[in-house]
């Protein structure tokens, strides 16, 4: 794909987020083409804004990982990503917060995922 002349919006709305253990809902009346992928979350812990990108990191809490499980039909049916990241459970979480003294620079982790689904 060419890359965007402007950013794409990507939100989760508050309501796909679930706990690590938590079943995914596949609302087959919405989507038949769910995929997901890892994520790192990030956990900010003061407002920001208009922050340097040098400055950005020293905003971060804690980090802990992400199922960023996408509806690929909405997607594509509504060309823009919010809905169909944002549907609800669709946004696992955790299981642990780690801080950034801990988790060290996030640019040389690896992450990968592994399906558990039957």
């Amino acid at each position: 794909m060419e890359a965007p002349k402007r950013p794409l919006v990507f939100a989760k709305f508050p309501s796909s987020i679930i706990g690590p253990a938590d079943a995914i809902v596949i609302d087959r009346a919405i989507t038949d083409r769910v995929d997901w992928e890892v994520e790192l979350a990030v956990v900010v812990g003061r407002t920001m804004k208009r922050v340097a990108e040098a400055d950005a990191l020293g905003f971060v809490a804690a980090y802990t990982a992400a199922n960023d499980v996408s509806a690929l039909d909405v997607q594509s049916g509504d060309g823009q990503w919010v809905r169909a990241k944002s549907l609800d459970t669709f946004c696992p979480l955790g299981p642990c917060l780690v801080t950034p003294d801990e988790f060290g620079d996030p640019q040389a982790r690896r992450l990968w995922t592994v399906s558990t689904a039957t």
